[in-house]
């Protein structure tokens, strides 16, 4: 198609503005924009370039351009050089000329060309420095300057990473939106140079004391839920693994003592003093290990057995005060092949710690495998001195308590005014998600829960991706944004509030520090007006930007100073939590072990829903946590399959409505056309309605069957009523 409005990826493109763009180049003359057509039916967008008199067009500095100027999904993705563009008698452009066989005077030059330049080298003292920090945060060495730090693997949690990195060596304060919107090292170069301040933020030092700690709001708050529910375990943390191959139990003990002592977190007990609680710091070596033998059972049922084994330890509730916040559980299977799994509470770790505990836990078993032991071993291998050989891990520069007293001070300074005015305008009038459910909502909320889980396929995940670069975005908001629409389907609000934890690991002396550093964040969004699914993702992505830019705030201390209306039945501000997972344990193995995750049941909930999407290097997949008190499994796996279906449509088509998006979907709609519109059934004695009544009218006769705002019935009631009439 060559007219002047073209869809291209579901995206619509006024094919007129790329081209005044592109005439915007001081090298190009004139410049048509069209569309080209492959065999496969795939359609693309193309540009026909003519150069000024004289000279020489660059092709990656005009896409360059472009890419500055207009959102990714309108960057020509063939380029085609013509000494003249063909014309009519009248002058005009002839586009239809463009496309014939032989007319153009050079090849065409695909976007995966020009996507792939010549790696620019940095130009200055400021570029060479943000490519170093680029090369460690994303691993990587082929990075050049005016490379998209996204389209190279970055994510949110990696572009904190480089915003710390950048606070800690020019003394200025990166806000993430600065990231996102000027993603290359010469665009953050240019603006390091124009605004090197002092930083906002003070470092994190060692606090000067080895005695008792203040806790971090975030444990402060977990620590109250603890007092108030003991028997909950919706904080309880856990991660398993499935090792084949020779496993040295000894050296795995004495591994998980080495990362036990080198983060003081993991042996500290919650007591209170003086009327507050505190951390305190105990010997290492006291972490709870619980072992089972299975291996005389058949695989499928040492498995199950080993499964059921590990679930049941590591949902015990804790006490912080006296209970190790670690536990491992090590179950044999067979011969070499182990069920490995590690409990942690939610106190002393969040998800990111978990990577950081088994790289580290990686490196300790393989240096303490092959040395030999210089201390005597008790019966469980055991260091009686409580230390073991670390391998080459460096020194950490602080501890967690360093972390809590640091952040205490922080609010104590009025350092974050600005962000609680943020939160109180972004948050003001904000109602509770009314979904429905399939029991009366309790009085209380419960914190025992389930859920369910289903695979992504890989093309969904190939298209997420390549959604996230057409629309400017990353795949945690357009995966955000879809939850949204999921929510609105469900609610019928057009308000929506979705709690989301974010790392928070905003300094770099505590990138690689074991604790619970996740805060949580509520992204409020419109979705009135039935916007297209690509619009929805633009609010997200605003939303997104500004909340990254003050997510110093924690979210137990904004809840403290909005004051909301509190209901007991209801968490605060938000009541549905979506988590992305970039995680990269799956990569990290043991030496001499073949490892393969394994997902142990979770029979808690901490919210109503918590919508997850695991992205990881292996295999991708959806899972949604559900409090069993209010869904059954049922209506979970309904949410689950209308949520896949959502981002199945979205990736094919981001034009859709919110409208299109919120219908049933296609398992329900099977339901209410085909199982629910049979037009014959079989009715057998006993089966009919009234008799129905009277089975249950026998023991529960006194019970209220059916009330409204005039009166009500009885079973014992309304049976007789039915009696009456038939």
């Amino acid at each position: 198609r060559l007219d002047h409005q073209v869809k291209v990826r579901g995206f619509r493109i006024e094919l007129g503005e790329v081209e005044s763009t592109l005439r915007t180049h001081p090298a190009v003359h004139d410049a048509v924009v069209g569309t080209l057509e492959s065999p496969d039916g795939s359609v693309a967008l193309a540009a026909w370039l003519e150069p000024a008199p004289g000279e020489d067009l660059d092709l990656r500095a005009v896409r360059a351009l472009v890419g500055t100027r207009l959102p990714p999904y309108m960057v020509p993705s063939s380029w085609t050089i013509r000494t003249r563009l063909p014309r009519t008698p009248s002058g005009k452009t002839d586009r239809r000329a463009l496309a014939e066989p032989g007319g153009s005077d050079r090849p065409h030059a695909a976007a995966a060309e020009l996507g792939a330049p010549d790696r620019v080298a940095p130009r200055n003292a400021e570029e060479q420095l943000l490519l170093e920090i680029w090369s460690e945060v994303l691993d990587s060495d082929e990075i050049g300057v005016f490379d998209d730090f996204f389209e190279l693997g970055g994510h949110s949690l990696l572009a904190t990473m480089v915003a710390a990195r950048v606070r800690s060596l020019f003394g200025t304060e990166l806000p993430l939106r600065r990231v996102f919107e000027a993603p290359t090292i010469a665009a953050t170069a240019d603006w390091v140079r124009a605004n090197r301040a002092e930083p906002v933020l003070p470092p994190i030092r060692p606090r000067g004391s080895d005695g008792p700690a203040p806790l971090s709001f975030s444990q402060e708050r977990m620590w109250f839920l603890q007092q108030l529910t003991p028997t909950s375990t919706a904080y309880n943390l856990s991660i398993a693994t499935l090792a084949r191959g020779p496993l040295d139990h000894t050296a795995l003990i004495r591994a998980l003592t080495a990362v036990e002592t080198r983060h003081e977190v993991l042996r500290c007990r919650i007591r209170t003093a003086d009327g507050r609680p505190r951390q305190i710091v105990v010997d290492p070596g006291q972490f709870a290990v619980r072992a089972a033998d299975f291996g005389h059972l058949a695989p499928d049922q040492a498995m199950s057995s080993a499964v059921r084994f590990a679930r049941d330890e590591l949902h015990h509730p804790y006490d912080l005060a006296t209970d190790p916040p670690m536990r491992l559980i090590a179950v044999r299977l067979g011969d070499d092949r182990h069920l490995l799994a590690l409990g942690l509470h939610h106190v002393v770790a969040d998800q990111v710690s978990f990577e950081l505990i088994l790289r580290e836990l990686a490196v300790a078993y393989s240096s303490g495998r092959d040395a030999k032991s210089a201390n005597a071993q008790g019966d469980d291998g055991r260091s009686r001195s409580g230390v073991a050989e670390a391998g080459s891990l460096p020194d950490l520069p602080v501890q967690y308590a360093d972390f809590s007293v640091w952040q205490r001070e922080q609010f104590d300074r009025d350092g974050l005014a600005d962000d609680l005015t943020y939160w109180a305008r972004q948050l003001d009038g904000v109602r509770p998600l009314d979904l429905p459910t399939d029991t009366p909502r309790p009085r209380f909320a419960g914190a025992v829960g389930d859920h369910v889980s289903v695979d992504m396929p890989a093309e969904t995940a190939r298209s997420l991706r390549h959604l996230s670069l057409a629309t400017d975005a990353t795949p945690f908001m357009v995966l955000l944004a879809a939850f949204k629409v999921l929510m609105h389907a469900r609610s019928r609000q057009t308000d929506i509030a979705v709690g989301v934890p974010i790392a928070h690991r905003t300094h770099r002396e505590i990138e690689g520090l074991v604790g619970t550093f996740v805060n949580t964040l509520v992204h409020r969004n419109d979705l009135s007006g039935d916007p297209s699914f690509s619009e929805v993702v633009r609010r997200v992505r605003e939303t997104a930007l500004e909340a990254f830019s003050h997510q110093a705030l924690p979210f137990e201390l904004l809840v403290q100073e909005l004051r909301p209306e509190r209901d007991p039945s209801r968490s605060p501000l938000f009541q549905v939590l979506f988590n992305l997972a970039n995680a990269r344990v799956a990569e990290i193995g043991v030496p001499g072990l073949e490892a393969e995750p394994v997902v142990l049941p979770r029979p808690a909930a901490q919210f109503e829903l918590t919508l997850g999407v695991a992205l990881g290097n292996v295999a991708q997949h959806y899972y949604l946590n559900y409090r069993t008190d209010l869904f059954t499994r049922e209506t979970a796996e309904h949410m689950l399959a209308h949520y896949a279906e959502i981002v199945d449509r979205v990736v094919a088509d981001p034009e859709l409505r919110v409208s299109e998006l919120s219908g049933a979907p296609r398992t329900e709609r099977w339901k209410l056309l085909s199982e629910w519109n049979r037009a014959g059934a079989t009715v057998t004695d006993g089966s009919s309605l009234p008799c129905a009544l009277a089975a249950v009218s026998s023991s529960r006769g006194d019970r209220a069957a059916v009330s409204s705002s005039t009166g009500g019935y009885t079973y014992a009631e309304l049976v007789e009523a039915v009696r009456r009439v038939t």
